[in-house]
């Protein structure tokens, strides 16, 4: 039996914080991290990432998620970076992209944001048993 190829994902548009932006979720390597760091410092854009963090965390890291959060300046995303760790996610820090370079940079597979997003919503603190729970429990 032959199966047609799979789609690839149209990410939509979101808006949080003026017009929208791209959707689309980009995963990047410690070294893209520290590129577009030290290029939003020369730019003079006010989010410039976390550099001496990611020095001092680089090895640490599994991967780096990035999203588009609004528009910062004329030609630039304000982002929102996530670094995960093996054990969990680090925190999250906003870095301001050039529009151009966000474009480039590898967007994640289907199946990559169906792993993200289950492995995100099983991320929270789990909400504790209500009293008469506990009592059962033991």
């Amino acid at each position: 039996m032959n199966f047609p190829p799979p789609r690839r994902l149209r990410w939509p548009t979101v808006t949080h914080n003026g017009p929208p932006v791209p959707g689309e979720v980009k995963l990047l390597t410690v070294y893209e991290l520290a590129q577009l760091t030290s290029a939003a410092a020369d730019s003079g854009w006010s989010a410039q990432g976390r550099p001496e963090w990611l020095t001092n965390n680089a090895e640490g890291l599994d991967r780096i998620y990035m999203t588009a959060f609004g528009m910062e300046a004329e030609g630039a995303f304000r982002c929102i970076i996530t670094p995960v760790r093996r054990n969990g996610f680090a925190g999250v820090f906003t870095l301001d992209v050039s529009v151009d370079v966000f474009r480039r940079l590898t967007t994640i597979s289907v199946q990559q944001s169906v792993e993200l997003l289950h492995w995100f919503l099983a991320s929270p603190p789990v909400i504790p048993l209500d009293p008469h729970q506990q009592e059962r429990a033991r």
